[in-house]
C-alpha cells in the first residue's frame, strides 16, 4: 500500500476522497484514482495523456520477440482517415 496520499475535495461533498499516490520506475508519481467509480464519479484525458493505460512487472518484448502483424507504433495505425 502507499504511503502518499493526495486529497480530493469536490464542491458540494461532505467529505474529501484520499487516494494513494503511487512511484513507478519512470515518469512521475501517479494518483489511483480507480475508488472513485465507487464514490460516484469518472476522470477525463481526452487526449489520453495523463492516464497509465495498465500496471505490469512484466518487461516490454523486443519488436522480434513480438507476433507478427502491426503494432500501434505503425504509422498505418496511427494515421486517421480522411473523409
Amino acid at each position: 500500500m502507499s504511503e502518499k496520499k493526495a486529497s480530493l475535495s469536490i464542491d458540494g461533498a461532505t467529505d474529501s476522497i484520499e487516494l494513494p499516490i503511487y512511484t513507478g520506475t519512470i515518469g512521475p508519481d501517479v494518483i489511483d484514482v480507480g475508488q472513485l467509480t465507487g464514490k460516484g464519479y469518472f476522470t477525463y484525458d481526452p487526449g489520453f495523456v495523463s492516464t497509465a493505460a495498465c500496471e505490469s512487472a512484466a518487461p516490454p518484448l523486443s519488436r522480434a520477440a513480438r507476433p507478427p502483424g502491426p503494432t500501434v507504433a505503425d504509422p498505418v495505425l496511427r494515421e486517421s482517415p480522411t473523409a
